[in-house]
This record gives structure tokens, sequence and C-alpha cells, in this order.
């Protein structure tokens, strides 16, 4: 498929970067988009749809959204004979691969990353596609042909992250969660050379329970990623757990594990990895890329309903005389490890007819609210910890005369959350060597352990 146009968009949808690549579209692209949204209900628009003749492909990254729109009947022409090698691509791995791209260069995704470094991104979106074909998607083959330099956003840090590097003249154990937000490319003359390797095992936790707090399905999606900011190419030698085998009838990238309660499926390991001595010591070894990779991709099967992050209880009663439901929700962690989970989210659609929400009463660290124009209930717990638990009770006021019926367009409450160190599976890190030539630096090596939720829904009906 020959790509017409990249857009990328800001979290409010508005146009941060665009670029023609075929002018063979007048159409107003971002107003098509937004009518789309706007149609459908969303938050965002879908990920593939078609509108006047245009197929748009869309993919969200932290916030910001990347978009690609092709004409249709470009999209059923089979590519000729001359057709660059690159076109074998989906749209949609052209468009991860501009994003992961994106990010190596500027360090982060977010909307006031992009708008600091616009020339910069036309510049690799030049390098990238070529007249709608994708000709060059790997970072370290770029590298060389990019003059612009990066421009950093200005980062708020805390004062004890500020003043724990120097704390008794030793170097800090912790850094931020952003220290890995740094571009391949020195911003500046002035900038830190350090010798820095940032390993994230993380997992995305997608879960539907019953109202009784039963589980009707579970799903947990991991991914063991790594960028490096080294001199050289050093090697690598890293070292997982060891109920982490290979399968002998399974190809050289698939691994299957195997727990007594956890098990790892699908788990596949990225092509450059040397496996040579997997099998004897659990240990690969590889020569570290240019940008973020992702070493090993993994789903986890078992008995994950046990470990649960959060438990749910809600009830939910109809007031007819005062024309109002009352829904009460309690949220209990049981993290283990006397963990904790931040930037907690809990949002409940409602019904089209409510015309207000009484919250209850305010209270430090949490803050809930009704968003109209969304229809929908928010309420967000800035931290959690383990074994504790937060109650609140929210009447919801309907412009309605069959409250009783109201009450049950009540169908779901939603969960977003961030759980730092800790993860689902078994899989763990035991060492991360790095072997140089010359011994001509000392590397600092992080590594982070975090989960997300991807979509955690408890069925109040």
């Amino acid at each position: 498929m020959t790509i017409s146009k990249i857009l990328i968009l800001s979290s409010k949808y508005e146009q941060l970067i665009a670029k023609d690549y075929r002018w063979d579209t007048d159409a107003d692209v971002l107003a098509i988009i937004k009518r789309k949204i706007a149609k459908e209900g969303a938050t965002k628009p879908p990920p593939l749809f078609e509108e006047q003749g245009l197929i748009f492909h869309t993919l969200s990254r932290e916030g910001v959204i990347f978009v690609a729109v092709a004409r249709k009947n470009e999209s059923e022409t089979a590519p000729g004979d001359d057709a660059p090698a690159g076109l074998v691509f989906s749209t949609f791995e052209v468009l991860a691969r501009v994003a992961q791209i994106c990010k190596d260069f500027c360090g982060s995704l977010g909307d006031e990353a992009i708008e600091l470094n616009v020339s910069l991104i036309l510049e690799l979106l030049d390098e990238i596609i070529n007249y709608g074909y994708p000709q060059n998607t790997s970072t370290h083959r770029i590298q060389p042909y990019v003059q612009s330099n990066p421009v950093l956003p200005r980062v708020e840090r805390d004062i004890f992250d500020l003043a724990a590097p120097a704390l008794f003249g030793v170097d800090s154990r912790t850094v931020p969660n952003t220290a890995a937000e740094k571009p391949l490319i020195k911003a500046t003359a002035s900038q830190s050379c350090r010798n820095d390797v940032f390993v994230n095992v993380i997992e995305t936790l997608s879960a539907v329970l019953k109202p009784d707090g039963s589980v009707v399905r579970c799903a947990v999606n991991g991914k063991l990623s790594m960028k490096c900011f080294l001199t050289g190419t050093p090697e690598i030698k890293l070292g997982l757990n060891s109920d982490l085998v290979a399968d002998a009838g399974h190809d050289r990238g698939h691994v299957d594990s195997y727990n007594p309660q956890l098990r790892l499926t699908k788990c596949v390991f990225h092509k450059s990895l040397n496996m040579q001595s997997f099998p004897a010591n659990r240990t690969v070894k590889f020569a570290p890329t240019d940008g973020e990779i992702d070493l090993v991709q993994y789903q986890v099967k078992g008995d994950v309903t046990s470990r649960l992050p959060f438990k749910l209880y809600t009830t939910v009663t109809d007031s007819p005389q005062h024309k109002c439901v009352n829904l009460s929700a309690t949220i209990y962690c049981e993290i283990p490890n006397s963990g904790h989970s931040v930037n907690l989210q809990v949002t409940v659609p409602v019904p089209r007819v409510t015309t207000s929400v009484h919250c209850g009463p305010v209270t430090p660290g949490e803050n809930a609210e009704f968003r109209q124009s969304s229809n929908e209930i928010s309420w967000v717990v800035n931290k959690i910890d383990s074994k504790s638990e937060v109650t609140r009770k929210f009447k919801i006021y309907m412009d309605a005369c069959d409250v009783t019926r109201a009450k049950d367009a009540l169908k779901v409450l939603n969960l977003s959350f961030e759980i730092p160190d800790h993860v689902i599976s078994p899989l763990r890190i035991k060492f991360l060597h790095i072997f140089t030539r010359d011994n001509s630096f000392v590397p600092h090596r992080w590594i982070r352990y975090v989960t997300y939720s991807d979509s955690y829904t408890q069925r109040l009906v």
C-alpha cells in the first residue's frame, strides 16, 4: 500500500505534523477524523476505517496519535515489480516504526516533545518514506543521515531526585521513570555522556469481571525491552530466571516456560540474540543496537486470576422519589510484598439523561468529578497501598421518569492503573553483564518492573 499522507495528532486531536507524500488528496483529513470520533462516541479514532474513498490507519502511542492515509484504489492495487522492498510491511507496522524512530531521536513522544522537534521529525519522515513507499525503518541506518539536533522538553524533577545522586558522595540506586527518555543524539554539547543501560519488564493486564467479582476472562501480555546509551558496541550478556526453558520442538525464536501456577506462552526472542548458551544456563548474548528494542515478547497463561491486583465491590440502587441512582464502589488492593499502585483511575459511563452527579466529600489524594462532555464519572486515586482499600459513593441524578430503567444503563466500571516494581509473570532478570574490550568506562544498569492496565472492566449488571 502506498501512503498518501502521515499526520501526527496531539492528545486533543490538534494537528502537530502533516507530511504529504503523493499530493493526491484534497480532503480535510483532520476534519474527517474528528467527525468519525464524534459519530462513534469514542475517545479516540478506530484503528482502521474508510471515509470518502480514503483508508485511515491510526496508532496511539503515549497520548500521541499517528495517522496514515491512503487512497482506496491504491490499497487495492498490487505492488509492481519496481516497488521498494519496504512495501511488504503493513501500514500498521510502518506506523509503529515511525513512532518508535521518533521516540528514539526525540527521547519521548509527548505533545511538547513533538512540538519542539518538528523539523527533526519531518527529516525523519523524509528518510523513512519516499513518495509513499517505506524505504528505511531502521534507527541505526537512518542516524548517519539526520542533521537536526533534538530539543528536550523541560522536565520538572522532584527535589529528592536532584539530591539523591550527591547523598553521602555516592550515586543513587534509583532514577526517575523519565530517565530513559533521552534522545540517541546529544541535544547539546554539554549533555552527559554517561553510559547507561535501561531494561524494562512491562506487562499489560486485561480482565473482565462479573458483578460478584468472579473473572470472566483475563489475559496478560508482556515484553522485556532494552534501551542502551553506550560508547561503542560492547557485548551484553543477559541472564533470566531458571524456570524459563526452551522447547526443542520450537523454532529458534520461540520459547515455552512452565511454573506450578503460571507459564509463559508464545514467548518470542529478538532475532539479534545469540541463543547458543540459553538451553544450558538461560543466558543470551547480543550487541546492542541504536534505539529501543524488544528482546522478549510473551503471554502469560495459567492461574492468573488469583494474582489480580484489585478486588472491586460495587452496589447499585435506585431512588425513584429523588430521581437518582446510588452507586457505591470499593477498591481493595491485593498487590503482594508491600507494593502499591499509582495513578489509579475509575471511569463509569452514565446514562445520557444524567443531569448531575454528587461525588461525595473531598478526600486528600483523590479527585472525583462528573464529565458532562464525555458523559462519565471520573474518580482518580493518586496512590493506594497493598492490603488497603478506598471507597466512594456517588449519587447520579437523572432527568427521567423511569429511574429504574435508567439504572440498567449503568453497565460497566473501568479501571486503569500503574503498578511499579511488580509483574504477574515469573519472568525475572538475574544478571546483566556488559563486556568492553579495554574497560574504558563503567556502565550503569537500570532495571524496572511495571504493570499497566490495558482493559480492566467490572460489570455492574
